[in-house]
């Protein structure tokens, strides 16, 4: 990729680099194919000739807005080359100097500025060795006997019984439900079982079925809100009409050394319960230094973190706040949630749950240039065993792949500032003092 610069200078108090970039037409017109390409896979478009695909994604989103995306897309595509040109270490995804460029779409060679943000370089007040103050923990015999419970709930069947329903039962209800007048297919339906569980069903509907005998029909209204709706959301108005079909009573096995002998043969736990349980303690054990190794790793880069003599401009928080709630959101969506339901489920309002991304971002910024500025200060350098260790850890299980995007769009300084980080991270915590 011939990316030739034409201009550079510094903005926003030396911390953006402002270059003019000239794109080859044949460069351009591939970055345009991609981008176009990965926006129809994000809008769930059938693949189809380039010219195709444009006109559909206009018609969906409209030709400006379409501009917009491929502009931040050559922009980002054409940075690598100005980043290994300049030697530049930069922070962030590059942006266009303006939301939509001109010419993307016609044969000529494309003119943009583009802005980087540099990484600034602080420097720590103390590089020996961090104090961490270790909390002993260890698994007990009581915690053992709550994880066999929860593994033995796998084993619960469901026995058929006598008798009117109760609060803690089971039952196999054929059911209609209205909400707010509509029809609820996905609350309606022949044999659902139901818990009759507070906390995992409505109080309404609990009382309004206890009592009832195998045959018997009832209608009856309650309300409750939906799963999801927002804290100062209305009730939702229910009316069902339920006849039940069968009562039934959960029956979690009693742990025996049958038990174990049937029901867990070949599970490398023993044939007794004895045996069980003691696979089951030493499982939690590991588990627990595992843990206890993770938290060591994170108290070591916070120490570290508290030595850094930096006032952290607001150009690098606001991004990474930006950053944190976009890859949040993403995540959220993917399992059918937005920000603000997980903010209500940890408890929290709007301005709270902004309050903690951005206390977050600040700490994450300090710990990152607390470690660039440990890898400057003891002499470290990244070697090829560094960038396979950082490769591991940016793509489990995908090196290669990685390694062949990475040789195709050029960003191996992004691999590079992870292998040193991580090769600072592996340092500072070989050295650090457990107490």
């Amino acid at each position: 990729m011939a990316i030739e610069i034409l201009s550079d200078e510094l903005v926003n108090d030396g911390h953006v680099m402002r270059v003019t970039v000239r794109i080859p037409a044949g460069d351009k017109a591939s970055m345009v194919r991609e981008g176009l390409l990965g926006l129809a896979q994000e809008a769930r478009l059938a693949p189809g000739e380039g010219g195709e695909i444009r006109a559909a994604l206009e018609d969906k989103f409209g030709a400006e807005n379409v501009a917009a995306g491929l502009t931040s897309y050559v922009a980002s595509m054409a940075a690598p080359a100005v980043v290994n040109q300049k030697n530049l270490h930069i922070m962030f995804t590059p942006q266009s100097t303006v939301e939509r460029v001109d010419g993307l779409f016609d044969e000529n060679a494309l003119e943009m500025k583009i802005d980087l943000i540099l990484r600034p370089e602080y420097e720590l007040t103390d590089y020996s060795p961090v104090h961490v103050k270790r909390q002993s923990i260890e698994i007990t015999d009581k915690m053992v006997s709550l994880q066999i419970a929860q593994e033995m709930e796998r084993f619960a069947s469901f026995e058929e019984a006598g008798g009117p329903l109760e609060v803690g039962d089971y039952a196999m209800f054929d059911m209609t439900t209205q909400v707010n007048g509509e029809e609820a297919a996905s609350l309606s339906g022949k044999n659902s079982r139901i818990a009759l569980v507070r906390g995992e069903m409505p109080d309404g509907f609990i009382d309004a079925v206890v009592g009832m005998m195998p045959g018997d029909e009832r209608t009856f209204d309650f309300t409750a809100k939906l799963p999801g709706a927002p804290e100062n959301a209305a009730p939702d108005t229910f009316n069902v009409r339920a006849k039940l079909i069968e009562k039934r009573l959960r029956r979690v096995p009693e742990l025996t050394d049958e038990f174990v002998r049937e029901s867990m043969k070949g599970a490398g736990v023993g044939e007794t319960a004895e045996s069980f349980r003691a696979a089951v303690k030493e499982r939690m054990e590991a588990q627990l230094a595992q843990q206890q190794k993770l938290q060591d790793e994170n108290m070591v880069d916070a120490e570290l973190a508290k030595r850094l003599d930096a006032n952290i401009p607001d150009l690098y928080l606001e991004n990474t706040h930006r950053d944190i709630l976009q890859n949040m959101q993403a995540n959220l969506a993917a399992q059918g949630m937005t920000i603000a339901q997980y903010a209500q489920q940890q408890g929290a309002n709007e301005q709270q749950f902004s309050m903690m991304i951005a206390m977050h971002a600040h700490e994450s910024l300090r710990q990152g240039f607390a470690l660039d500025a440990y890898f400057r200060h003891m002499g470290q350098e990244v070697t090829d065993a560094d960038i396979d260790a950082a490769l591991h850890e940016m793509t489990p299980g995908h090196e290669e792949q990685a390694r062949a995007n990475f040789d195709k769009n050029g960003a191996w300084f992004v691999v590079r500032e992870t292998a040193a980080r991580l090769k600072a991270h592996n340092d500072a915590v070989s050295k650090a003092i457990f107490e």
